[in-house]
């Protein structure tokens, strides 16, 4: 079972990849000028040459799927670091400085299925990185790149027949595709997804309940419901919150919480 953390990841990661898809299949109307503007769509567009406008808005929209996909990454190592079940050496996590830092830091701690794994995912931090700020001269260590070329017949067969020194000459050329982004995105949360699954953090104890509650904004309607009268009534509508808002929440952990109501 997936943590919250990784729930939350995973859906985020999920709509940006959806929406880059959607911008990119209608961009390709526009570049085969099948399609065109509205007159009711208020907007000032009216493109000398439809192709180019079309091929220069697909790499704004890959380039914005990449910085979605890396805040997403950087929200879940937060959480990771955070998380009441964390060993110590992981919440040091955040006192590192810098996001792919962070994540070799954890590969040291949990080694990921794949040794590639962790390096494309600070590929992906280090390409959002030069994305959003030009000037930046983020780069992999020599043993990552290396890391990555040494499996790139693995990738080539995992992935779309990507050739990977063709996506490291992009990333030095600051010239990302959609094969590379997909690729960068797809490792990403394979990486996500072996931590998680390392880490397990998603076994449930009466002791961490009071973080999720935290976690999820919802200490507030916790309270309310143990101000209801009456044992019943109380009793189901604590049963309800844990169905609905932490359904790994088991009925056994549920009978304690309602025997011993939380301190929050």
């Amino acid at each position: 079972m997936e943590s919250l953390g990784l729930s939350e990841f995973l859906k985020s990661v999920g709509n940006s990849v959806h929406s880059l898809n959607t911008i990119c299949v209608g961009l390709h109307g526009v570049e085969t000028r099948i399609y065109t503007k509205p007159d009711d769509l208020t907007v000032t567009w009216d493109p000398q040459d439809p192709c180019w406008s079309a091929r220069k808005s697909r790499t704004f929209a890959i380039n914005a799927a990449i910085v979605f996909v890396e805040e997403a990454l950087m929200q879940y190592v937060r959480y990771l670091a955070k998380h009441p079940a964390a060993p110590e050496t992981l919440k040091q996590t955040t006192k590192i400085e810098g996001g792919a830092e962070r994540l070799e830091h954890i590969c040291t701690l949990h080694t990921p299925e794949k040794e590639y794994w962790g390096p494309f995912a600070s590929l992906l931090v280090h390409w959002r990185n030069r994305i959003v700020h030009p000037a930046s001269n983020a780069k992999l260590s020599a043993k990552q790149e290396s890391s990555i070329i040494e499996h790139a017949e693995d990738i080539k067969n995992s992935h779309a027949k990507i050739d990977v020194k063709e996506t490291l000459k992009h990333f030095h050329d600051r010239s990302i595709t959609l094969k590379d982004a997909s690729t960068l995105i797809a490792i990403t949360i394979r990486f996500a997804r072996g931590i998680d699954k390392s880490l397990q953090l998603d076994t449930a104890a009466y002791e961490k309940i009071p973080y999720w509650l935290k976690h999820l904004n919802l200490e507030d309607q916790y309270r309310s419901i143990c101000k209801s009268n009456g044992t019943e009534e109380r009793e189901r509508r604590v049963r309800q919150f844990f169905k609905t808002h932490l359904p790994f929440i088991n009925e056994e952990l549920t009978n304690q919480v309602i025997e011993k109501p939380l301190t929050i």
